[in-house]
């Protein structure tokens, strides 16, 4: 149990590594040609993502409100990663939008790679204690409580 669990965890660890990876390069083209502006959180929608026939996935997603260099308003939802814990309402929020078409716009990472070794060190962390608790034996205890 203990190797498969641990190739588990470096197969995700690899897939979350080149995901991120491929994110950064797109985000980083995408800021190449991108002209910068200050949006506000307008409010929080409750986003369908998928669906099984076991389960339905949720997001919420940001309404953001933007003024363009035009005097152009834009208004639209972003996937972002944002919290809806700490960005409530009315908080302002750095985007980067396209000058052909400015509905086309992300929320501006100043730190992509921090961003991204953040990520992964609550990865390894959440990780590291799920290996920890199944070495202890308390995962099985849990999971046989059920």
């Amino acid at each position: 149990m203990d190797a498969f669990l641990m190739l588990e965890g470096i197969a995700v660890t690899f897939g979350f590594a080149v995901r991120t990876i491929y994110d950064t390069i797109n985000t980083r083209a995408f800021q190449y040609d991108s002209i910068p502006a200050q949006a506000t959180l307008v409010k929080w929608r409750l986003q369908k993502r998928g669906e099984s026939p076991y389960r339905t996935k949720y997001e919420l997603m940001p309404l953001l409100r933007f003024t363009t260099e035009y005097g152009e308003v834009i208004e639209g939802y972003t996937e972002s990663e944002m919290s809806s814990i700490f960005n409530r309402p009315g908080k302002r929020v750095d985007v980067m939008y396209s000058p052909s078409n400015p509905y086309d716009f992300i929320i501006y990472d100043p730190h992509p790679i921090l961003t991204a070794i953040k990520k992964a060190a609550v990865f390894c962390l959440v990780f590291g204690i799920i290996v920890l608790a199944e070495h202890l034996g308390i995962l099985q205890q849990v999971l046989g409580a059920e």
